[in-house]
């Protein structure tokens, strides 16, 4: 290996130096004190020291648990009311209505309830005097109920269901409407004074008033048509149509009371009348089709 040199003064020679500068300075005689000797021995290498100072250490340990306990709503109530119908089978006639109540017991339950109805064909017209009752908890609560058909209105039978809905739930009651064929004109107050040329063909209502036949109508298949004397002076009704069922009066009307001929028509068709004891100056008709 070839020898490294140093160019730095060896640890001796700075010795020797150090030793004449003293020497000198004694002989000089110096009063003052020599400068404080700096002897330093350096080395070939030099290791950095350890240095293991302790800073300043700041813990700051923070702990911010937040608890937050709710009381939750209390649970929704069950569907306890009732609904029922007072009349579950009610028969009407054509052109003619009835009222019905509905009723809603609240068996412990409290708040509104929203009442709807479905089942019911188009041409039988129903109204709910309201579309919400509020419960208080006990009791009934109750609403009128309208049905109604016209002149052609189809018979038979009809269910429909009345239901009161919330959150939680519904509730029904149901019911079944007969429309039965049968018809009743009405003679207005005051017919006399309904006079008039050319003949005056509302006195009755609709004219025509159109029926809807029924399947298959016969003698024993028919639709029943009533004549009842609103008016304070007696009539009669002239009819000829004694083969399809719609025939002549024969007695008067009186005053409040149901023509005691009753006519069952048994066959599509149209079919005038008018008050006999007045003669065609008014004039009435019925179209069955």
């Amino acid at each position: 290996m070839k020898p490294t040199f140093r160019t730095t003064t060896s640890r001796f020679a700075k010795l020797v130096l150090a030793t004449f500068a003293v020497s000198s300075a004694l002989a000089l005689g110096c009063s003052s004190e020599p400068a404080p000797l700096d002897v330093g021995f350096g080395g070939s290498s030099g290791e950095g020291g350890d240095g293991s100072g302790n800073g300043n250490t700041g813990t700051n340990t923070g702990t911010n648990t937040g608890t937050g306990t709710g009381q939750g709503g209390e649970a929704p109530q069950p569907a306890t009311f009732d609904v029922s119908i007072d009349q579950p089978s009610p028969e009407i006639d054509l052109r003619d209505s009835v009222d019905l109540t509905i009723s809603i017991a609240a068996n412990g339950y409290e708040g509104p309830v929203a009442l709807t109805l479905s089942g019911l064909p188009g041409d039988v017209q129903a109204e709910l005097a309201a579309s919400t009752v509020m419960l208080t908890g006990a009791g009934t609560e109750t609403v009128g109920l309208t049905l109604s058909s016209v002149s052609n209105t189809q018979t038979g039978d009809f269910p429909f269901t009345v239901t009161g809905t919330v959150d939680t739930g519904a509730r029904s009651g149901e019911g079944t409407v007969r429309v039965r064929p049968v018809i009743t004109i009405i003679i207005p107050q005051g017919l006399n004074g309904m006079q008039s040329n050319p003949p005056n063909t509302t006195a009755f209502g609709d004219y025509p008033t159109v029926i809807r036949a029924l399947p298959n109508m016969s003698g024993q298949n028919t639709i029943t048509v009533n004549f009842f004397n609103d008016d304070n002076t007696p009539h009669q009704i002239h009819a000829n149509d004694d083969g399809e069922g719609f025939g002549h009066g024969n007695q008067d009307i009186a005053p409040g009371e149901m023509d005691p001929v009753v006519r069952q028509v048994n066959s599509p068709g149209t079919y005038d009348y008018y008050p006999h004891d007045i003669g065609t100056s008014i004039l009435g008709r019925i179209v069955i089709e």
